[in-house]
């Protein structure tokens, strides 16, 4: 049974803005990439296709850089610098064009990442989800004055804000980068999921459930999630991507 899997839908797009990568450079060694783009449709294809292939090719090829989190820090700043030098010279992304980007490295027991914008990446472990990176959203500032009761749930839920992003890969200054100085430990069963936010039409309840129900490979998880998401058939649904891996 493969450890890692991954698939994407189209949901009610006009095109699809996720990209997605992953595999397994070293025994072992897992690298997962993912893109959501912004800005326009092909823009945003564009930014997030330029954005994978950056990160993996520097990523793997920045054999002299010892540190994990220095590597991936070098890998953001790779994609950041291309997609700068793709707006200047080509023009094929507009100036408020970019992408989201999570890249998260398994090695051994061990899991790294770096993050910038609204994608989430989270652990299952046992009975329990945990979302393990920040949310660069308006979404994520509301909830926060939601649980201080500053504003109420419903008005922080309803907001026509609640996807503006806080920060982004824009071939600029990123406001906001999570690169954790230390990676988490991981034990047998761990599952983690690398997803662009139309994975988020499900519910964190939901997709605990599916992870849980009966030991699927990753695989299995992959497409159930992506057949839930489908079948709640939103007239806006998002591009949908996911990474899925299990440690074993």
């Amino acid at each position: 049974m493969d450890s890692i899997a991954g698939g994407q839908i189209q949901g009610a797009r006009e095109n699809q803005q996720d990209a997605f990568s992953y595999l397994e450079w070293n025994q072992n060694h897992y690298l997962m990439i993912l893109a959501d783009g912004i800005g326009g449709a092909t823009g945003g294809e564009i930014a997030s296709n330029i954005a994978v292939r950056e990160f993996k090719n520097t990523f793997i090829s920045d054999v002299s850089i010892s540190s994990i989190r220095d590597r991936l820090i070098h890998s953001l700043q790779a994609v950041n610098d291309a997609l700068y030098m793709e707006k200047k010279e080509h023009q094929t992304i507009s100036a408020l064009g970019g992408t989201t980007l999570t890249g998260a490295v398994v090695i051994e027991h061990k899991f790294y990442w770096i993050s910038v914008g609204d994608s989430p990446l989270w652990l299952i472990r046992g009975q329990s989800i945990t979302r393990l990176n920040e949310d660069h959203s308006i979404g994520a500032v509301l909830d926060m004055r939601a649980q201080a009761g500053e504003i109420s749930w419903e008005v922080a839920k309803k907001s026509n804000e609640r996807n503006n992003l806080l920060s982004a890969v824009l071939g600029a200054d990123i406001d906001y980068v999570d690169a954790p100085a230390d990676p988490i430990q991981l034990y047998p069963g761990d599952v983690l999921i690398c997803a662009s936010d139309g994975i988020e039409t499900c519910a964190p309840e939901e997709i605990l459930q599916i992870v849980t129900a009966g030991h699927p490979s990753p695989l299995d998880i992959v497409e159930v999630l992506l057949e839930s998401v489908a079948a709640m058939n939103r007239p806006k649904q998002d591009n949908a991507s996911l990474i899925v891996y299990r440690y074993r």
